[in-house]
């Protein structure tokens, strides 16, 4: 038991620290992986040596992993590709031949067998049996693998860690696996979506709830909700949109893509090249042309200008970045991602990287200025901002609390003054009745509310929904000032 810590110097170009290794065979060897390299001490932290020889500088280190069979040989997941070391570090060489997905954010090796590896991507699990020479892909490409252990029992039996489908397990080796979700999940609502032409309707998505994930409906303001017939195409909904109003085409985005379904029809539709598309995180219809429609996730960009019947890659050397985000504001469309904010003037065919203090940040919502055509709000998982993205002029707006991760942003449709914002990380929910100025908390400190999504209700003034983690659709009547 740690009672008290000492802080360990570290040069001023070591930021983001990712990951932390303590070398087998000597406790004074540290390795830590950051933003950008990978770096070294032996001496507990009073020099550190860069080590990067054979390494792409654009390589975020989320893990080391010493092998069991020689304590001087290492392997580093990185967001470009695996690395593999025998000399402590010294040199690397990457390996790739088989993984489909550059972003590996976890590894591990069979204490047993060290020649096979694990290694869990943003696109699906990998095995190989060669110290990393090859891969091959063990699940399914939508799934994002954030941890992975060996059973200290048995040998064969491997537990997965994914970001929003639960555990899954293998009993041969890695070669397959399976959920075991059972009696484990809460409620995660990632969206809510009200019906604009019809007062107290809306849909939600739910994810990580097994057979009772998915899309739900509600008819009486969210008192009672009632599971949309998806026949196992699905089971979580991330992104809902409506075409048209009223509308007459639902869409949803999937951990399997884009489905959708026309107002009344008891069947959903799908395409083959939507299955490219990967897990859907956002959705966007064009305000100017309802057949057109872009699509955000794990596997990039994707367009479709009819109706969603097919879809084609845009963006296509993004290969490292996950979007989070789409609007539509003033002509251009804005795509937020992990890695900053882009702005597209024709539809989705072209697209220009915004300059801007966030340019390395997770975009996480994009809300367009009621009250300025020319202005946007951008929340990130640093913090939230507004500004010109044509002029590229931004002011971040210091809530005064230091709060991370702004989930959702949302404008009060009966007073365009009235922001309402969302923190996931630790959560929290926000008013602000000038504009982003002053912001005071609504929900409790004692019991925060970690919100997903935010809507207000079109019909009732006053009143907001929250998607939210373990809680379920939550709702609050009174978040005005008095």
């Amino acid at each position: 038991m740690c009672n008290s810590w000492e802080e360990i110097p570290v040069p001023n170009d070591i930021q983001d620290i990712y990951s932390l290794a303590v070398s087998p065979e000597s406790p004074d060897t540290i390795y830590l992986g950051t933003y950008r390299l990978s770096y070294r001490t032996s001496d507990s932290g009073q020099t550190w040596q860069k080590i990067d020889t054979g390494m792409k500088e654009d390589s975020h280190i989320f893990k080391f992993v010493f092998s069991p069979a020689n304590p001087l040989t290492l392997f580093s997941a990185t967001c470009g590709w695996v690395y593999k070391s025998t000399n402590s570090g010294d040199s690397w060489k990457r390996f790739r031949e088989g993984l489909t997905d550059r972003r590996v954010q976890s590894l591990a090796i069979n204490p047993i067998d060290p020649k096979i590896l694990i290694a869990g991507t943003c696109g699906g699990a990998f095995k190989s049996n060669n110290n990393g020479t090859n891969w091959k892909c063990v699940t399914s490409k939508n799934l994002i693998v954030k941890c992975i252990t060996f059973s200290s029992m048995s040998e064969s039996t491997i537990f997965l860690g994914s970001e929003d489908q639960g555990i899954f397990k293998s009993t041969d080796m890695g070669d397959s696996f399976r959920e075991i979700n059972r009696g484990f999940f809460h409620h995660h609502i990632p969206c809510v979506v009200p019906v604009p032409s019809e007062n107290g309707m809306f849909f939600t998505g739910i994810i990580n709830a097994g057979n009772k994930g998915g899309l739900y409906a509600s008819i009486d303001g969210g008192k009672t909700w009632e599971q949309v017939p998806c026949k196992s195409l699905f089971k979580n909904v991330y992104a809902i949109q409506l075409q048209n109003n009223p509308f007459t085409r639902l869409y949803v985005g999937t951990e399997n893509g884009v489905f959708w379904k026309d107002r009344g029809a008891m069947t959903w539709n799908f395409t083959k090249s939507s299955r490219d598309t990967g897990r859907i995180q956002t959705l966007l219809i064009s305000a100017d042309n309802p057949n057109i429609i872009i699509t955000g996730g794990n596997n990039g960009l994707f367009l479709s200008k009819d109706s969603g019947s097919n879809f084609t890659k845009i963006l296509p050397e993004l290969t490292s970045e996950t979007f989070f985000t789409l609007s539509e504001s003033n002509g251009n469309v804005y795509a937020g991602s992990n890695l900053g904010l882009y702005r597209s003037p024709d539809s989705g065919q072209t697209w220009i990287k915004i300059n801007s203090p966030f340019s390395n940040e997770r975009i996480q919502c994009i809300l367009q200025d009621p009250l300025s055509e020319s202005h946007l709000y951008v929340g990130t998982f640093k913090g939230l901002y507004h500004g010109n993205p044509i002029a590229e002029k931004w002011n971040n707006l210091d809530f005064g609390y230091g709060i991370p991760d702004i989930s959702d942003i949302k404008a009060d449709p009966f007073d365009p003054n009235t922001l309402i914002v969302s923190s996931y990380l630790i959560g929290g929910v926000y008013v602000s009745n000038d504009r982003g100025l002053k912001w005071d908390r609504i929900d409790s400190y004692y019991d925060p509310v970690r919100a997903f999504s935010l809507v207000f209700d079109p019909f009732l003034q006053g009143r907001i929904y929250l998607g939210t983690y373990g809680h379920s659709i939550a709702c609050n009547n009174a978040y005005r000032k008095k």
